[in-house]
C-alpha cells in the first residue's frame, strides 16, 4: 500500500495517502529465488501450500 501511495503521490502531486502511511514501516526486500529453487518448488507443487 505504501509503495502504491508513493507512486500516486509522485504522479498526482497529492501526498495525502502517503502522509497517512508515514508510520507504516517499509516492507523488507524479498530475495529472488534461484532457478534451482523454482524447479524444486514446481516439482513439489509448492504453490498448493499457500493457496489452500
Amino acid at each position: 500500500c505504501k509503495t502504491i501511495a508513493k507512486v500516486i503521490a509522485q504522479v498526482t502531486g497529492d501526498y495525502t495517502f502517503l502522509a497517512q502511511l508515514k508510520d507504516v514501516p517499509l516492507l523488507p526486500p524479498e530475495p529472488m529465488w534461484t532457478i534451482k529453487q523454482a524447479k524444486k518448488w514446481a516439482s513439489v507443487n509448492y504453490r498448493r501450500t499457500y493457496l489452500q
